[in-house]
């Protein structure tokens, strides 16, 4: 992330200031990480500017956002959600975080709005699971 894109959640408090943990991002790093990284769809850049397209009309069977921020969690719930498939999830990353808050914000506005039901996990990031 570019230290702007902070700025707003780091004014309001709701986000710890630690670009440090973002050095090393790139879609080389991110795909080690996949088992199967031909069954991956992947964009680089910020979200929602790295939709192209052809992501319009695709639909999702998993979607793991993993933005920290508010506007690009509740813009990719926006995105993404309408084009999950019947029995499909949303991995949201950071959901009960201590570090970046308004993520929860954004994921409960985006539930509240549409009526779905969060379902936090109890792993070690926070992490909520929405399911279609």
């Amino acid at each position: 992330f570019d230290e702007s894109f902070f700025n707003t959640e780091f004014e309001k408090k709701i986000a710890k200031k630690n670009l440090k943990d973002f050095n090393n991002t790139s879609l080389k790093e991110v795909l080690n990480r996949m088992p199967f990284k031909e069954k991956c769809i992947t964009r680089s850049g910020f979200f929602p500017d790295s939709i192209q397209l052809n992501d319009h009309n695709q639909q999702f069977c998993l979607v793991s956002l993993d933005c920290d921020l508010y506007e690009p969690i509740y813009q990719g719930l926006t995105f993404f959600y309408p084009k999950l498939k019947k029995g499909g999830y949303i991995l949201i990353h950071d959901y009960n975080s201590a570090l970046y808050k308004d993520c929860k914000t954004a994921v409960n506005k985006y539930c509240n709005e549409n009526n779905l039901t969060i379902v936090p996990i109890s792993d070690g990031w926070g992490t909520a699971v929405l399911c279609k």
